[in-house]
């Protein structure tokens, strides 16, 4: 493949917020508008699957996956062009099984030297959680 691959995805349990328009969808956007079609891969996903790392309502999920991507049209996504792809995270099995190999290697040790999971987990002491949640602010927001 000759193209350069550009993946990313924006969590399906929320409507998206203006961080994420600006900082996620846009650049997305006009990247698709200034560069010719031989320049880019675009792969844009709604990560369903990770909605499941954080409280979730299930059956809303669904329906929160198909506004995200009317939303994406409606900011400007050309799905139109044969070089973005616009996918549900869990209609590709390929992510579940990746998931379980590196499940497979991952040790709860590795995961414990993550502060995101850590967080997560409900791992922290009040006090570290606090002084690091802005830091990782952007990395909840994806």
């Amino acid at each position: 493949m000759d193209k350069t691959v550009i993946l990313t995805g924006l969590r399906a349990n929320s409507d998206l917020h203006i961080g994420q328009l600006f900082r996620a969808l846009l650049p997305i956007i006009e990247m698709s508008y200034k560069h010719t079609s031989d320049d880019y891969r675009i792969n844009l996903f709604i990560p369903d699957l990770h909605s499941f790392t954080t409280p979730v309502d299930h059956s809303k999920l669904f329906r929160q996956t198909i506004n995200n991507i009317k939303l994406y049209v409606a900011a400007g996504l050309p799905i139109d062009n044969e070089n973005i792809y616009v996918y549900r995270q869990s209609f590709v099995p390929a992510h579940s099984e990746l998931t379980w190999i590196f499940d497979n290697f991952t040790t709860f040790s590795t995961l414990r030297r993550m502060q995101q999971f850590e967080e997560k987990a409900g791992l922290l002491k009040d006090s570290e959680a606090d002084d690091n949640s802005e830091a990782h602010l952007a990395f909840d927001s994806h």
